[in-house]
């Protein structure tokens, strides 16, 4: 019974490491959408599909505009074109700045 309760320790202190190191390493890029609605609100918005999330790069469009788009595009299945995205939408826009560049991907 000893060796019993000591193998089920070991296996229970094992899986309790096991978690504590998958759970640290959720960092912010574990989900690709997790960084869209966490940072501040934005001026100028790239809006669309997962063509806009995975093809549209702010970076390079920002260097060549001289302006500060934020990519807030989703793919179809988590953000259909709709109510809820433009609540979405509406809470992530800083209502304050004015003349923001915004960038609407649309496709079938």
């Amino acid at each position: 019974m000893r060796k019993f309760i000591t193998y089920i320790s070991l296996f229970g202190i094992l899986c309790v490491i096991s978690i504590c190191i998958v759970l640290s390493s959720a960092d912010g890029y574990s989900d690709p959408y997790y960084l869209r609605f966490t940072t501040p609100k934005q001026n100028s918005l790239i809006i669309g599909t997962s063509k806009a999330a995975q093809g549209l790069n702010p970076d390079v469009i920002n260097k060549t505009l001289n302006s500060n788009l934020y990519n807030y595009s989703f793919d179809i299945s988590k953000s259909p074109f709709g109510p809820a995205y433009l609540e979405s939408i509406n809470r992530k826009l800083d209502k304050k700045k004015k003349n923001g560049i915004f960038i609407v991907t649309v496709d079938c």
